[in-house]
């Protein structure tokens, strides 16, 4: 977690496998599954992140993984 110029950033990482560039766009999509699920789970971490004003997104985690990155907008301290 980081606060960067007025931006709230969370990274969520791992070594596993990656996630193909063919199917980053993908994985956000309702019914979008690769283990034969309900494909919801990132559909709806998407819709409530932009919901609150934010941004997710997926890129490699060299040289192993993925990491998920989520962008709020930072609210200022009283």
């Amino acid at each position: 977690v980081a606060k960067v110029d007025l931006k709230g950033i969370l990274r969520v990482s791992d070594r596993g496998e990656g996630i193909p560039d063919e199917i980053k766009e993908k994985i956000f999509k309702a019914g979008f599954s690769t283990k034969n699920r309900t494909g919801l789970g990132l559909y709806i971490v998407k819709n409530l992140v932009n919901v609150l004003g934010g941004e997710i997104r997926v890129y490699d985690n060299k040289p192993r993984g993925a990491v998920f990155e989520v962008v709020f907008k930072a609210i200022p301290s009283q």
